[in-house]
């Protein structure tokens, strides 16, 4: 099983903590429109103008539903559909069909030949102009993607982007746990609950507190190995990917508060 780094995503202690209390009011929210408002008012927070969630939710007995979320300009979103420009999309296929895990900030060169390029100018056409996308892919096979951008260039340019991208990491997460807790609301599912041991239980809760497996290590009073061996048992039967899943997933399911 592959682990994560202890800078994950670049997010320091303290930016998890401010996001885990930003993150509050998005937990809470009980319907689609209230998701919609608050993950824009903290897009904005995180210096952006725009948004887009868009992925599958599996629901036991039907076809995966799928949930499109966007921030975008309306026109825009009218424009890409009868364009049909999910198919050449390079976002798209970086992050849902090429299953890539890695986050892509935007530049010309990912929309090289004719008809990449138009779509490309009239993205920045309706305000568009810079960004990033975060591919989402669960244990159980869903994926998803969220992207936030910008009409303009920042001045410091990728350094910004860069700046910015573990809280919109942390804002994926947070959205998807989101979706997919309202999707199987919908569908009157119940959202599977892991049995943690209390060792596990107190990896995690230091966890989404934004320590380290060695700060962590050193309050427990046990090696880094042994926190890495829980987090990883916790990984696996909360049934995400990473650390970063895990913590979203957990304090959606109440099993650790912010």
């Amino acid at each position: 099983m592959s682990t994560t780094s202890d800078k994950e995503g670049g997010c320091s202690a303290y930016a998890i903590e401010r996001a885990l209390s930003l993150f509050e009011d998005l937990l809470a929210v009980q319907s689609v429109e209230e998701l919609h408002r608050t993950v824009r008012q903290i897009t904005t927070k995180l210096g952006f103008e725009h948004f887009l969630y868009g992925g599958y939710v599996r629901v036991e007995g039907v076809q995966p539903v799928e949930f499109i979320l966007s921030g975008y300009p309306e026109p825009w979103m009218e424009q890409y559909k009868q364009s049909n420009y999910i198919e050449i999309d390079p976002i798209v296929a970086h992050c849902i069909r090429g299953k890539r895990q890695t986050p892509l900030v935007w530049n010309e060169h990912l929309f090289e030949g004719k008809e990449r390029l138009q779509l490309w100018e009239e993205a920045r056409a309706y305000g568009l102009q810079s960004g990033i996308s975060l591919p989402l892919h669960v244990r159980s096979g869903e994926d998803a993607l969220f992207s936030v951008a910008n009409p303009t260039t920042s001045p410091a340019g990728a350094d910004y982007l860069a700046a910015s991208l573990g809280m919109a990491q942390l804002l994926a997460n947070y959205t998807y746990e989101v979706v997919r807790r309202l999707v199987l609301d919908q569908h009157q599912m119940e959202i599977p609950r892991a049995a943690l041991t209390e060792r596990e239980q107190e990896c995690l809760t230091w966890a989404a507190a934004g320590k380290t497996a060695w700060e962590t290590a050193a309050i427990l009073t046990i090696s880094e190995r042994t926190v890495r061996f829980h987090l990883d048992n916790v990984i696996r039967k909360l049934g995400v990917n990473n650390r970063r899943q895990a913590v979203a997933r957990a304090v959606s399911l109440g099993l650790v508060h912010p």
